[in-house]
């Protein structure tokens, strides 16, 4: 009955005939005809059908959904960072000092390249048979413990492949071990139900897709076909249209299996489900038996078994992409300051967002909706449990990734008119520069980031289902996490894939690194995590346990008394400091979020007593972890800005590492900063622990503290200068 339930063709293939058998041989092996030239370069309208968009059962029409709305969940790319150089000649005459003044107009293209960007994780089609490949590149091992959309589906009944046989082991063995969950777990019922569903939704949310192929004897100006035996769909061009029958969803409109309900016998059900295979059945009493009666069924010629054999490989749910959007974002005005109090002004790229096409995304939203539909513990699942948020850093540095292959957000080989963000970047910079006579030069380099995001159709509602929700798939296999238990809390990893930038005019740097929410919680908590749960011990992958919560933190001293502070940094500065953290972050506001208001005191007492200015302290602790805001951060909150795991969410070691740091110049002597403070800032920021004036990322960040957060809790910064030599240096405020 599994095998029954699971792929009728197993057991039936349909109405073979030996004249035939050649034939199918023959062109079963001929690889596919590549169509990776000739894909229609305009969108497919949804009531529109093209066989050379059929790229692959799981992502037939993969830039034509039929929602072409632009939704989803953004996350930030790699800040794309362009650099230019201006060398300008003296303006004073022979035997004169002077300061001249520049105002300098620039313009030239850049261009952020997504072709060859990838989504990873949900889903592949493009290293297994389809269109433009004649064999997999991925083992179904592979498929199913690397892949949701594999996972999920399982490998069986796909229009690219020869049907199952119950002779061959590697067949049954796709059957038992590669079919997936909701082949297994769901009732066929629930199974018909969702594929009837897809018949429906034709030409209303999705498009009429082919599912499978029959070969046979088409005859001609008809839709007819002899004998119609399935097998894969291949392009064999004119012999094609001879032999080859593609059907596709809307075929099965009128000839969906009988529901049992519909009978108030169930041999009557059983007889009309028979008929819906290709066979009928007649039935006599046996008078000698008692009137017993018998029911003998046959294959009948006249009724094609096509529309019983091939309902499976109708999806369980919508195959369509969906629309996401890769967008940009560029400062309108730039002070960079140092010596040449340098100025850009008048910023402005002129390029467009580009549109981003997610497969899988649609369709393993709704297979999890679907595996939802099993069994939840009598215990429930715990709620919605804790997890560990993705730490970010500056210009959007990602460290903890989870990547693959996968299908292309754009596809190179296919004809898009647009593949990039391009567009000319132009500026008004304005400086000065120092000279004796009329001759020299002097060159100044302005930086322009280039904040990249991407919005990610169904991210956040997968994550939901999938590893984070209250009800969600990972929670019904971990019902409960935390101390003691395998996964303590579940990190929200993201995903990745790269870009490229480049530029006629300006020098580019970037990491090319753009990023996917919850992808990589997905591939760590719901492959590796629940697949390793099922398999017996010792065998599966290891995945992240999440933080280690068994270390208990050390608090603050919250007695501090105000006697204690002097008098600078209480009334109005310590009230301004405070009303910083509870409004700084839009996700957790509020006093109950942050520390501000009790280590306020114990923090400019500390300080005090390491020399360091109390104001830049509490400077580095708003802007790096909101005054330790817990909330916002989560576990791998930095209080200030100290990246040691064990000292994560640890108020008291992080300042005592933090004013170790501060006491120390550093930078000191290395030339190219625009003034100390930009030396040391630079170097408390740099990952690589050294001091380069021409690390672009630690610059801007010296820039962002100077203008912003410093400047918000003290008001000392101005003329592009930080107004302290030093953290040493108390002269200001």
């Amino acid at each position: 009955m599994i095998l029954t339930k699971l792929s009728p063709l197993l057991i039936k293939s349909g109405k073979t005939f030996c004249i035939f058998f050649l034939f199918f041989i023959f062109f079963f092996v001929l690889p596919p005809i590549s169509y990776s030239q000739n894909f229609p370069p305009n969108p497919i309208e949804c009531n529109s059908t093209a066989d050379n968009a059929e790229y692959h059962s799981l992502r037939p029409y993969p830039f034509s959904p039929c929602n072409p709305n632009v939704t989803g969940a953004l996350l930030c790319g790699n800040t794309v960072y362009v650099l230019d150089s201006i060398t300008v000649g003296s303006c004073c005459g022979i035997g004169q000092c002077c300061t001249c003044d520049y105002q300098i107009d620039r313009s030239g293209n850049v261009t952020i390249d997504f072709t060859n960007s990838e989504l990873p994780i949900v889903g592949n089609t493009e290293d297994v048979t389809n269109w433009d490949v004649p064999t997999d590149t991925l083992s179904d091992i592979e498929k199913v413990n690397n892949y949701v959309s594999w996972y999920l589906n399982g490998v069986i009944d796909r229009a690219e492949y020869s049907f199952l046989s119950w002779k061959d082991k590697e067949d049954v063995n796709k059957l038992i071990n590669f079919s997936g969950p909701i082949r297994k777990l769901l009732p066929q019922r629930i199974q018909d139900d969702s594929r009837e569903k897809q018949v429906d939704e034709v030409l209303v949310t999705r498009h009429n897709q082919i599912v499978a192929c029959t070969y046979g004897l088409n005859i001609p100006l008809t839709d007819l076909q002899i004998i119609a035996i399935p097998g894969p769909c291949k392009d064999l061009g004119i012999v094609g249209w001879v032999f080859q029958k593609k059907r596709r969803i809307l075929e099965w409109e009128g000839h969906l299996p009988p529901k049992r309900e519909e009978f108030d016998e169930f041999k009557k059900y059983y007889k009309e489900y028979r008929r819906w295979r290709g066979d009928i059945c007649l039935s006599f009493e046996i008078p000698f038996l008692g009137g017993i009666e018998l029911m003998l069924c046959f294959d009948n010629p006249a009724n094609p078994n096509f529309y019983g054999d091939l309902y499976p490989y109708i999806p369980f749910t919508s195959t369509e992409g969906r629309v996401g959007e890769a967008k940009k974002e560029v400062p309108t005005e730039i002070n960079m300051g140092g010596a040449n109090n340098l100025i850009l002004s008048n910023i402005v790229y002129d390029a467009e967002d580009l549109k981003l096409y997610y497969a899988h995304m649609q369709e393993t939203f709704e297979l999890s909706e679907l595996l939802k539909k099993t069994f939840v513990p009598q215990e429930g699942t715990g709620g919605e449990g804790e997890t560990t948020p993705v730490g970010i850093g500056a210009g959007c540095q990602i460290l903890d990734i989870r990547t693959n292959a996968g299908d292309h957000l754009i596809d190179p080989g296919w004809s898009l008119d647009k593949k990039a963000i391009t567009g000319d970047l132009s500026y008004t910079a304005n400086f000065s520069c120092s000279f004796c006579g009329p001759f020299g030069t002097c060159t100044v380099n302005p930086v322009i980031p280039i904040s990249l995001s991407t919005q990610n159709p169904l991210h956040d509602e997968l994550w939901h289902n999938l590893v984070e929700g209250a009800d969600s798939i990972f929670r019904r296999i971990f019902p409960k996490t935390g101390s003691n238990t395998p996964v303590t809390a579940p990190k929200d990893i993201p995903g990745m894939t790269t870009f490229e930038a480049s530029s006629d005019t300006y020098t580019i740097e970037t990491g090319g690194e753009i990023y996917f929410p919850h992808l990589g919680g997905v591939s760590e908590y719901f492959l590796k995590a629940i697949q390793t749960a099922l398999r017996p011990k010792g065998y599966g992958e290891t995945f992240d346990r999440g933080k280690d919560d068994n270390v208990v933190k050390p608090k603050c001293k919250e007695d501090v008394p105000d006697s204690e502070v002097p008098g600078k940094y209480l009334g109005a500065f310590k009230t301004n400091f405070i009303n910083l953290a509870n409004t700084w972050s839009a996700k957790c506001p509020g006093p109950d979020n942050n520390l501000a208001d009790e280590c306020y005191n114990y923090v400019v007492t500390e300080s005090i007593s390491k020399g360091i200015n109390p104001a830049f302290a509490l400077t580095i602790w708003l802007n790096e972890s909101d005054a330790s805001n817990y909330c916002h951060g989560g576990p791998t909150t930095q209080d200030f800005g100290i990246n040691i795991s064990s000292l994560y969410q640890d108020i008291v070691g992080q300042l005592g590492v933090f004013l170790g740091m501060a006491g120390n110049k550093l930078c000191s002597g290395v030339v190219g900063f625009s003034e100390p403070m930009h030396g040391w800032l630079s170097r408390f920021q740099s990952s690589a622990g050294i001091c380069d004036p021409s690390d672009i990322v630690a610059t801007q960040y010296y820039i962002d503290v100077r203008d912003n957060t410093w400047s918000w809790v003290t008001g000392c910064s101005g003329g592009g200068k930080f107004g302290i030599t030093w953290p040493t240096d108390s002269s200001c405020p």
